[in-house]
């Protein structure tokens, strides 16, 4: 199966705090998958970082084996 999003060493951090600490997944194609945690844990900012609100301190994020960074923003 292809993967549709990867995410390889991914961290966050806002100032000096760090909020993402290396993660990794992968969403392969037919694959459901679900966010959950406790309050402040970081699933929004995670959200925010695979939408490009969020600019990622480190890692890569590729979505059908291209690199996040290479989508235009109407993309």
């Amino acid at each position: 199966m292809d993967n549709i999003l990867k995410v390889e060493n991914l961290f966050f951090k806002t100032k000096n705090k760090k909020i993402l600490k290396n993660i990794n997944f992968d969403v392969k194609t037919g694959e459901i998958i679900g966010l959950i945690g406790v309050n402040g844990s970081g699933k929004t900012t995670l959200l925010k970082c695979l939408n490009s609100l969020n600019k990622i301190t480190e890692g890569k994020i590729e979505i059908k084996n291209k690199s996040l960074s290479q989508f235009e923003s109407k993309e």
